[in-house]
């Protein structure tokens, strides 16, 4: 890991999501990122929202959002359609992952600028975030990140393919 400041990990933190967990997934980072050590990490927090469109948010937005994590964030936006149409980034605060060489990082549309990251951790519950679709993306990304791998956590949500593989392998499981 680089850690570019002052040699601290860069440590991209996902949240929130399109699932009917959103809230839950705000409550758990809120719990993680208290136990992290700021002395070792540099928190970079991306919050996605109930459209599923991400955005890079500072610590008091954070605070805000955990204060009243039924409202989407204050201050985020989505890019506007005419300006997607035209070619250049609306405003707001949105994000996308920029695939170029070297260390991967996420981009802001509003301003370009790029998010680098060591890693991710992403605190995504239910659909979207625990069934391997972040995963994969960030697999393909090559983006490291902490947790299950896209096989495990897509077997772990469906659980009817779980109880068949634990059963396959003479693992004994609860009966549904």
């Amino acid at each position: 890991f680089s850690g570019t400041t002052m040699n601290k990990i860069i440590l991209g933190v996902i949240y929130g999501g399109k699932s009917t967990e959103h809230e839950i997934s705000i409550l758990s980072a809120n719990g993680i990122l208290q136990q992290l050590d700021t002395e070792k990490y540099q928190i970079e927090y991306v919050y996605i929202d109930r459209s599923g469109h991400w955005h890079r948010q500072s610590h008091a937005q954070f605070v805000a959002l955990v204060k009243n994590p039924k409202s989407d964030a204050e201050g985020s936006s989505r890019p506007s359609m005419a300006s997607a149409a035209q070619g250049r980034p609306a405003q707001g605060d949105a994000l996308v992952i920029s695939l170029g060489q070297g260390k991967q990082s996420f981009r802001r549309l509003a301003d370009g600028k790029a998010v680098p990251v060591d890693v991710v951790f992403p605190i995504l519950h239910g659909t979207f975030g625990e069934d391997g679709c972040i995963q994969g993306l960030l697999r393909m990304a090559e983006i490291p990140f902490v947790g299950a791998d896209v096989t495990g956590s897509a077997i772990g949500m469906d659980k009817a393919v779980c109880k068949r593989l634990l059963a396959q392998a003479e693992i004994p499981s609860a009966k549904y």
